[in-house]
């Protein structure tokens, strides 16, 4: 029985439900690797609902086109807490999608002010890293009649979902969205 007590402990499935059941009770966080010891939670802190020790990751992802400012240092410091807090880790990842606003000088600017706040990321990755997957789960979603192309104005984009319209857009064939698709990476 300790075996199979082990093995269930260990499966994500049993981790997952194992810490919702233990949010909605609302009175005490599981801990499901033997010998797991957590820092007492901080006051003013909740429970980080679906978080096991060790196997829990936390990104922040600033956009390397200015400083740091307040609600940066928030989300960091957060994120931070709870990746320290779970013995699990910190991912910056920067969002480096709008070249035309980026600059190095922000980048490592970013990285400096992080650590003048105690802020030490395990991971600095960059979404650029990432673009040949995300293309590739694009395709995919297209592929299989999930996603569309749109270039509704921003403007009445928004308009639309205030107004919860769907977009004239939402009805295009998959060959339709991919032949768009192909033009707009080309």
């Amino acid at each position: 029985t300790l075996r199979w007590m082990e093995m269930m402990s260990n499966s994500p499935a049993v981790k997952e439900a194992t810490q919702l059941a233990v949010g909605v009770a609302k009175n005490a966080e599981a801990t499901l690797e033997q010998g797991a010891v957590l820092d007492p939670l901080a006051a003013g802190m909740a429970y980080l609902e679906g978080a096991t020790p060790g196997s829990t990751t936390t990104r922040f992802p600033p956009e390397p086109s200015g400083y740091l400012h307040v609600g940066h240092a928030k989300a960091s410091l957060l994120n931070d807490y709870y990746a320290r807090r779970y013995k699990g880790r910190l991912v910056v990842r920067f969002d480096d999608t709008n070249p035309s606003k980026e600059k190095d000088e922000y980048q490592t600017s970013i990285i400096e002010d992080l650590g003048k706040i105690g802020v030490k990321p395990d991971v600095v990755t960059f979404t650029s890293d990432y673009f040949e997957t995300i293309k590739q789960y694009a395709l995919w979603m297209i592929n299989n009649g999930l996603a569309y192309m749109d270039d509704t104005p921003q403007e009445q984009m928004q308009k639309e979902r205030m107004d919860r319209q769907h977009s004239k857009h939402r009805e295009q064939s998959p060959s339709e969205a991919m032949q768009y698709f192909k033009l707009m990476c080309s």
